[in-house]
């Protein structure tokens, strides 16, 4: 049950989040603010899970702070109601993301990975599927959306869960965690190579911070 409310909380809401606030604010600054969510995941996890809270997750926890602070006080940014929801949005994801990791976490409890693995994707792309039919408005979704949709699903989810677990078994998670948490820095390199987005110096100090932070929480 906790394996299958982490899904929804963490990949069905949280990531429909993360979709909004970049089609509002770009990819690398969703992704930047977004992957923020290991601080709230070790609040939530000290609570839920007696995890210890030591001191260095405090210094990770501020030099996040920071980056998030040098991002959204970007003087080149019109902070108007779509970038203010944009921003919004995004803190909601990094929470959504922390939520379904504690979950997730207490699920395996009781489960291995491959089976919490079988059980959320199926379940999820349910939930997925009726809240798409259920949600107002025309769809824009067109072969090419969908193939691009099926191609970030292989890629992000599939083959990037499966790399990251391998990798926990080669370097354990104390390493793994905190390289993968350097994702947004990458993600900003490729909007601005494919998406054309203007990368300020803000924003890859921000996206260096953040993966620097998220280094000291784990």
């Amino acid at each position: 049950l906790y394996v299958i409310i982490a899904a929804i909380i963490g990949f069905g809401i949280g990531d429909t989040l993360i979709f909004r606030s970049i089609g509002l604010i770009g990819v690398s600054r969703s992704y930047t603010i977004g992957y923020s969510y290991p601080f709230f995941a070790i609040a939530l996890a000290t609570v839920f899970l007696g995890e210890p809270f030591l001191l260095r997750y405090i210094f990770g926890a501020v030099i996040i702070f920071l980056g998030i602070v040098n991002i959204v006080l970007e003087r080149n940014v019109a902070f108007d109601k779509s970038n203010a929801k944009g921003f919004i949005l995004a803190f909601a994801a990094a929470i959504s993301w922390s939520i379904g990791t504690t979950l997730v976490a207490l699920g395996l409890r009781t489960v291995n990975i491959i089976q919490a693995n079988t059980i959320r994707f199926p379940l999820l792309f349910i939930f997925l599927f009726i809240f798409s039919i259920l949600r107002p408005g025309e769809s824009r979704l067109n072969k090419e959306n969908l193939s691009l949709l099926l191609l970030s699903g292989i890629l992000g989810m599939t083959i990037g869960g499966i790399v990251f677990l391998f990798s926990i078994q080669l370097i354990g998670v104390a390493r793994a965690a905190p390289l993968s948490s350097s994702s947004p820095l990458w993600a900003a390199i490729m909007s601005s190579l494919y998406l054309k987005e203007k990368i300020t110096w803000r924003v890859i100090m921000s996206s260096i911070m953040v993966a620097a932070g998220t280094y000291f929480l784990f």
